[in-house]
């Protein structure tokens, strides 16, 4: 039964149904499994969940749609719509959208439904925050797109960089001022690219090179190619990308079961990198503990 009654909204709920199937890490049907969809006065941003065998790496489905929409310059926004497997809420979820709602100074009203049309949770965020005021730096932001086509006659390393440099644009931040960082990948014919998403509490954020692999995965990509990261601050040397984004990268290489090619970059682009995540992080963790490696 789809939650809505209206045409409008039934598109978003057969949308939402869609998208459980490309959540990551995560089985269609299992229980904890989440879609979202952010609206904004321009469009809507849908994600699936994220999920990880450390669990610690996990971000919920709201994450994936905030994402989106900063990723597209698109963060002014007004709902969110979370579709459940089981009556299940994960009541962490809240602080993220209030403080995103602070930052914006734009309020969110936020609703939770089980596939079957039971509500769990119908809130209006409030962008009103003891700690947080209003940010400055996304005022001049023009909505955009995160993709854009990989051209085979280009060198790859120069297509990463430069899309990499597009998405630090998009590092949403919790602080007026902030070292930017940027990532981009290489998934099928097509570039996805973004920015950090800071958070106050320094756990309920992503880095860009999660970001740009959860976009593809969510455009329905299946293999990602290559990602390339960048940072302004890394100047005289290659951009080294951290344990949390080097243990996902691992993770996603033993799904696809393909080696995912790794290009750090130093801003400028005088230093160059160029690896594989299986090179990068040999002895990366897996429940198994077998440490498989993929040719």
């Amino acid at each position: 039964m789809l939650v809505h009654s209206d045409s409008k909204s039934k598109s978003i709920d057969e949308k939402l149904i869609a998208y459980f199937s490309r959540s990551w890490n995560t089985e269609e049907n299992h229980p904890f499994n989440s879609v979202s969809c952010a609206r904004t006065e321009n469009r809507e941003y849908y994600s699936g969940k994220w999920g990880s065998k450390t669990h610690l790496l996990t971000h919920p489905s709201e994450l994936g749609a905030i994402l989106h929409a900063t990723s597209a310059l698109d963060p002014k926004i007004n709902e969110i719509i979370t579709m459940v497997n089981q009556n299940h809420f994960t009541s962490s979820i809240i602080p993220l959208l209030e403080s995103h709602a602070a930052r914006t100074g734009n309020e969110i009203q936020y609703r939770v439904y089980t596939r079957e049309g039971n509500k769990l949770v119908n809130q209006t965020i409030s962008p009103h925050h003891a700690f947080l005021n209003p940010s400055q730096f996304w005022k001049e932001w023009s909505s955009r797109p995160f993709s854009i086509p990989f051209e085979p006659s280009k060198p790859l390393d120069q297509q990463l960089y430069d899309a990499a440099i597009a998405g630090m644009r998009a590092h949403f931040g919790t602080k007026e001022k902030f070292t930017h960082y940027g990532a981009a990948v290489k998934a099928g014919e097509r570039i996805y690219f973004t920015g950090v998403y800071s958070n106050p509490d320094e756990r309920m954020g992503m880095h860009p090179e999660m970001g740009a692999a959860l976009l593809a995965r969510m455009d329905g990509q299946d293999q990602i190619d290559a990602v390339g990261v960048v940072s302004e601050k890394f100047v005289d040397k290659p951009t080294s990308m951290c344990g949390l984004c080097r243990q996902t990268y691992a993770e996603i290489v033993e799904g696809q079961k393909q080696d995912v090619k790794l290009f750090t970059f130093s801003f400028g682009k005088k230093h160059v990198y160029e690896t594989t995540i299986q090179d990068y992080l040999p002895q990366s963790w897996s429940p198994t503990q077998k440490n498989p490696r993929v040719e």
